[in-house]
């Protein structure tokens, strides 16, 4: 599934509601995890001081049985990043791994941003599901 909208639509609340719905009805059967986008990189970067292996981190998420993927596009953009982001997208669509996504960008926006070869990916493993309103969190 993959949440496209704007700032303070219930994205993110939507998509952990999900993840809670799962995690209480799948106990034990299978292995959930809920990242934000910028968690993810941080993680990694982590790394770096030689704790974990840059691979050791990207393994884990990609073989999660279920990957949600809160607030995907709005890392700042570079090589590196990039990079692991293809590589952790590509492979959950090359294992039929289902995988819930949101963004403040619609898969054209992520062609636009990140390469045709993101939104492609998203746009064949994934349902698209626009959310639209106002900014609650504005109120």
């Amino acid at each position: 599934m993959y949440i496209p909208g704007e700032c303070g639509v219930g994205k993110t609340r939507n998509l952990y509601g999900v993840y809670r719905v799962f995690r209480a009805n799948f106990k034990g059967d299978i292995y959930l995890k809920f990242t934000n986008i910028t968690d993810f990189f941080s993680g990694l970067k982590q790394t770096f001081d030689g704790q974990d292996s840059e691979q050791q981190i990207i393994d884990i998420i990609k073989t999660d049985d279920i990957l949600f993927i809160d607030d995907f596009g709005v890392e700042k953009l570079s090589e590196w990043n990039l990079e692991a982001a293809y590589r952790l997208i590509n492979h959950r669509y090359e294992y039929l791994k289902p995988t819930f996504i949101s963004s403040n960008l619609s898969l054209k926006k992520i062609a636009e941003r990140m390469g045709d070869r993101f939104s492609s990916r998203i746009a064949e493993m994934c349902e698209v599901i626009k959310m639209e309103g106002k900014d609650r969190r504005l109120k």
